[in-house]
């Protein structure tokens, strides 16, 4: 890789075109199969790459819809699901990204958002795990004029101001991005912060091109992996589970199994 110039990888412009590269070669090919209580005898949900890049392209028209531009973060609170890639690298395709962790101090993920100028927060419902709505309800009490979108549910007995979002992205196109934006490589895409290990954790800035040239890297060290099928146990905060997890086997048209939504946090995962 550090031989050749980076203009002779010819990498995809932008994640969201990596992504709807492999949709289009590969529509019908599983791109994730959903678990939700990790147990032998569950029977996964299957999601095809054809349906994959229409949820994008609807979660990234509702975003635009909610003027969501290309300076503007989106704030994911979502467990490891594969909603959670699609509103990742929906958010990217239309703005900018920042999936950050449930766990950390409400006072924490609130000055991410600030620091981020986050518009819009994405939490799950309850029932698909329990510690992301309930921050998201304590940060709209500091930031009250955030966007708020629940994911999961039935829509029904939402907090005020709330909006549902599989009823939402449902009643947007699906075959293309409204916006007409054509991301480009220098382009921010995401802000992932830092553990916070050595005081609060701070925004890394992350270049459509960058994590691009990861999924590079990780040609060069694994060789072809056509098609690939890869485990999601790690959180999309983390660079592992974003990238390397998440953004590599969908721009090369694997398949991700999603373990549990509390990934391997949870026993059931690692039994």
């Amino acid at each position: 890789i550090e031989v050749n110039p980076l203009s002779h990888l010819n990498l995809p412009q932008s994640t969201y075109h990596a992504i709807k590269d492999a949709a289009t070669t590969y529509p019908n090919r599983i791109a994730f199969k959903k678990l939700l209580t990790g147990s032998a005898e569950e029977q996964p949900q299957i999601l095809l790459y054809r349906d994959l890049i229409a949820k994008i392209h609807q979660t990234a028209n509702l975003l635009h819809e909610l003027n969501v531009g290309k300076d503007d973060a989106v704030t994911l609170l979502l467990p490891i699901i594969p909603e959670t890639s699609i509103c990742l690298w929906a958010a990217a395709a239309n703005g900018i990204a920042n999936p950050v962790n449930s766990f950390l101090e409400t006072d924490h993920l609130v000055a991410i958002m600030r620091s981020g100028k986050a518009k819009v927060v994405i939490g799950c419902h309850p029932s698909i795990e329990s510690t992301s709505w309930p921050r998201v309800q304590a940060i709209r009490e500091q930031i009250p004029d955030l966007i708020t979108i629940q994911l999961g549910g039935d829509g029904k007995n939402l907090d005020p101001g709330v909006i549902h979002f599989e009823t939402a992205i449902s009643m947007q196109p699906d075959d293309h991005l409204v916006s007409g934006r054509e991301p480009q490589g220098h382009d921010t895409c995401a802000y992932l912060h830092t553990g916070g290990t050595t005081g609060a954790p701070k925004l890394a800035r992350h270049h459509h091109q960058a994590q691009l040239l990861q999924c590079a890297g990780l040609d060069f060290l694994l060789g072809p992996q056509d098609p690939s099928i890869g485990l999601l146990g790690i959180p999309m905060f983390h660079v592992g589970g974003a990238i390397v997890s998440s953004l590599y086997a969908l721009s090369r048209g694997g398949t991700i199994i999603t373990l549990h939504p509390n990934g391997l946090r949870d026993p059931v995962a690692v039994r």
